[in-house]
């Protein structure tokens, strides 16, 4: 019988086979090994094994004399130099009788000194001591960083008044005048279009999809990669990264805020007889999209998943962005409404081109129009820069799942109780095997 505690306090009683095995504990599930017959005494009552004491070095110094002496170089293992002289008892040992002293005095010359590794002749030279104030240390040049991490633009800090005014730096300026020369390229397009010739129906949609793409790369770019300038257009070309995912990001803010406004609208647009209800409810869920779009759009581009859209989850990142929150929904607000005005405006202008009619409103006269256009493109930028700011400040704590790995307490399953062998049962034989048994 092997008898031998846990270290929880259970005690095992096992067979003697079991020597040398693995039993798992039924109090508190820890795996431990059956110890030997002999090993039983090495136990301690609470399941530990009883350690020898460490043995006494008689020399300590030993070790690191031996290295001292045996490694190569003129330096020891700490980079100082090693001191080859000879001592006063390696002298009295070769039986010279005369040794070198150790601090000579000045009128007494020592023999000449060589390098132990070249074998070259160390001369001395005398340093020349013209007094304390000889040198005056503030006039010592001092050594200047050769890089700069924390001055000139390595110490550029992003603010939203600071993002305003770094959009108008040029590579800025040149990426904000490519995104509208793609809009004007959905001109020609729209009055192709009106022509009657939908062979190119799709490249318009198209264009559209491009020109989302770009802003859900802003976000990213100010953002998670954290960044300072604006992206170029299609950033790397990337079909998922640059191009899907980006526009996938815009497009599902958009419909997350603003689908009650498709029903509605084609409701309204049948004539129903409920138009003043019909139009309250759209100007309401114009208001909660407006709201909530500058949030939506923030957690699918800087968490990168959909679940994170749950009406909850979104509410809880407008708290925790707090009062900067107003400021970005107005920016959107006005974004919406140039765009808006400056993309649609350009199509009714078109329109009216080809039929050779002069404006009806002079709100949709070309230069209002193209005007609207580049204010919409101009603060759509800006308000993808102050989303990804926001990112930058609060990221750690917008309640975003799938963001970091979260440790959660793992415990043993309780062990499963030994099974029972199953006892042979004795059948009586069937009539067939009686009566070939009998024949």
């Amino acid at each position: 019988m092997i008898e031998f505690p846990c270290k929880c306090g259970f005690r095992f009683k096992l067979d003697d086979e079991q020597a040398g095995g693995t039993i798992q504990c039924h109090r508190c599930g820890l795996l431990s090994d059956i110890p030997l017959h002999q090993d039983l005494a090495a136990i301690n009552e609470d399941g530990t094994y009883k350690m020898d004491e460490s043995p006494t070095l008689q020399n300590p110094q030993a070790a690191a004399d031996l290295i001292y002496v045996f490694t190569r170089g003129a330096s020891d293992v700490d980079g100082y130099e090693k001191d080859l002289r000879l001592t006063t008892e390696e002298f009295d040992a070769v039986g010279t009788g005369q040794p070198l002293p150790l601090h000579p005095q000045a009128n007494e010359a020592l023999g000449p000194k060589y390098d132990p590794e070249t074998g070259e002749l160390i001369t001395e030279f005398q340093i020349a001591n013209d007094g304390p104030s000889a040198i005056d240390p503030a006039t010592v040049p001092m050594a200047t960083a050769t890089l700069n991490y924390a001055s000139g633009r390595a110490a550029y800090r992003p603010s939203f008044s600071k993002a305003l005014a770094h959009l108008f730096s040029p590579p800025n300026l040149t990426v904000m005048f490519v995104i509208f020369c793609i809009h004007a390229l959905i001109w020609p397009i729209q009055f192709i279009l009106n022509e009657g010739f939908f062979l190119i129906v799709a490249v318009e949609p198209l264009m559209i999809a491009l020109i989302l793409s770009h802003y859900g790369n802003v976000v990213e770019d100010i953002g998670p990669n954290d960044k300072d300038d604006l992206p170029r257009p299609l950033r790397d070309l990337g079909f998922y990264e640059d191009l899907w995912l980006p526009f996938c990001n815009v497009f599902a803010a958009m419909i997350f805020c603003y689908w009650p406004l498709i029903p509605l609208a084609a409701y309204l647009m049948q004539g129903s007889e409920h138009r003043s209800l019909l139009s309250s409810l759209i100007v309401l869920f114009v208001a909660l999209g407006t709201f909530a779009f500058p949030a939506a759009l923030l957690t699918l581009a800087g968490s990168g998943t959909i679940l994170n859209l749950r009406p909850d989850r979104v509410l809880r990142t407008i708290v925790r962005t707090g009062a900067v929150y107003l400021l970005v929904m107005i920016v959107w607000m006005v974004t919406a409404l140039t765009y808006l005005w400056g993309f649609v405006g350009s199509a009714l202008a078109i329109g009216r081109l080809m039929n050779r009619a002069p404006p009806q409103n002079v709100l949709f006269s070309w230069p209002l129009v193209v005007g609207a256009l580049l204010a919409g493109i101009f603060f759509m930028h800006y308000l993808c820069i102050c989303l990804g700011l926001i990112y930058r400040a609060h990221s750690h704590d917008f309640p975003w799942v799938l963001q970091r790995h979260v440790r959660t307490k793992q415990t043993l399953p309780p062990p499963m109780p030994p099974r029972r062998p199953r006892r042979a049962v004795a059948r009586a034989p069937s009539a067939s095997q009686a009566s070939g048994n009998v024949q």
